[in-house]
């Protein structure tokens, strides 16, 4: 089901490849025998140099392949350009991560693209997307899908999700609209400031992995995303929410809970601040739930609202 093509400008580069389960020893780049899908451009990540010795700074893909498959390119330093063909509809997953690519434009005929399909390729500043491709778009050098009723491959999705942030942003503005931050969207990148419309719902896997800059978060989601991730010294950062924010659904986050949040407002309908009585009394949630039995005090409990002595009494 391989290929390994002895081709003559390649012809420098022997590696054993286990694909499969079987080893193979091949000469060159690794297709299947049908051409459609592109399996290895083989690089010697050690020494910086191609199968072809580090002669050539460009590819052009053969005009059969349909399907790139993941981490083909990844950290190749060599080649600067690849010339992708129209027959191409998948780039797997970290196809060109860490690359030496200087530039990069989604064909018309793509409609998967694999998570991190680009991240960490330094020279990268902008993505682009050929106008007439129906399933994804470029907007400030990042890509997005379109909307469902353009994107017929991407029927089932709600609204857009960002698929990918070019290693040169430092702020990224997060196109209105946009429901879901993709999984590995931004992986490393080199991200200062992130700004997160009320839109936004979901934060992909690894969206934000390897930025380690971050010192900035503008969150506009009433309900904290699910699925955030930020490495660790990113909590330091500045987080701002919407004057109406569902705080709780921060507080209970196990990743947003780990920024310095606001302080919760005392509720409408609290009669009273005093966590102390002089009579033993039973401790009850809003809900009627009996937590405490026969206590003078509320020290100790969890910040939120329980009914103690009669009253409403907040806990901060």
């Amino acid at each position: 089901s391989f290929q390994f093509l002895n081709d003559a400008r390649y012809m420098n580069f022997t590696e054993t490849q286990n694909l499969g389960g079987t080893s193979y020893q091949h000469v060159g780049v690794v297709m299947s025998k049908d051409h459609k899908t592109f399996y290895v451009y083989p690089g010697d990540r050690r020494t910086g140099k191609n199968c072809d010795g580090g002669l050539f700074s460009t590819y052009t893909m053969w005009s059969e392949v349909e399907v790139i498959a993941p981490y083909a390119f990844s950290e190749n330093v060599s080649l600067n350009t690849v010339t992708l063909n129209a027959a191409l509809t998948t780039i797997g997953e970290e196809a060109f991560s860490h690359s030496a690519l200087t530039s990069f434009t989604i064909p018309a005929g793509v409609t998967t693209l694999g998570p991190g399909f680009i991240a960490g390729a330094k020279k990268i500043t902008a993505i682009g997307v050929a106008e007439d491709n129906t399933n994804f778009q470029a907007i400030d050098g990042c890509v997005y899908t379109k909307v469902a009723e353009a994107a017929p491959a991407l029927k089932d999705a709600e609204g857009m999700t960002l698929v990918a942030v070019p290693y040169g942003a430092t702020i990224l503005n997060v196109a209105e609209g946009t429901t879901t931050i993709g999984a590995k969207a931004a992986l490393d990148g080199q991200l200062e400031s992130i700004s997160i419309p009320a839109t936004v719902e979901t934060i992909g896997a690894e969206a934000f992995k390897g930025n380690h800059g971050i010192t900035a978060i503008y969150c506009d989601a009433i309900n904290a995303p699910a699925g955030a991730d930020f490495e660790e010294e990113v909590f330091a950062a500045e987080l701002v929410l919407p004057e109406n924010a569902n705080l709780d659904s921060y507080y209970n986050d196990p990743v947003w809970s780990k920024f310095e949040l606001p302080e919760k407002p005392i509720p409408t309908g609290v009669t009273d601040l005093n966590t102390t009585v002089t009579k033993a009394q039973n401790v009850y949630t809003v809900d009627g739930r009996l937590v405490r039995q026969n206590v003078t005090s509320l020290e100790g409990l969890d910040a939120g609202l329980y009914i103690f002595g009669g009253k409403k009494v907040a806990v901060k």
